[in-house]
């Protein structure tokens, strides 16, 4: 990773599918669009056992290698994330930060 680099966290609740797609064109797409200076995670905040395989397989099609990845949970320091309360009543609302505090 380079001095000037851009770092990407894809978020959703299983990192099973669309997060997955997201972080693999990002990953590999943007990495060669941009000289290396984009580097991609994607996390869940509650990951599901597998990555989907209909995800894998339409990242295939796109020539891009995704077996064997497993879906991850992300601590990011003292904050992990989670859904808002907003979150858990209304789908498709963006993740908060919450401190363990």
């Amino acid at each position: 990773m380079t001095k000037s680099a851009f770092r990407v966290l894809v978020l959703c609740t299983g990192n099973s599918a669309r997060s997955q797609i997201g972080e693999a064109l990002l990953a590999v797409r943007g990495a060669a669009r941009t000289a290396g200076r984009v580097e991609a995670e994607s996390a869940g905040s509650r990951p599901a056992a597998r990555v989907n395989p209909y995800a894998v397989e339409v990242l295939a099609s796109e020539g891009i290698a995704w077996e064997g990845r497993v879906p991850r949970r992300r601590f990011i320091g003292a904050c992990r994330i989670r859904p808002t309360k907003r979150h858990r009543r209304r789908r498709g609302v963006p993740f908060a930060l919450r401190s363990r505090r």
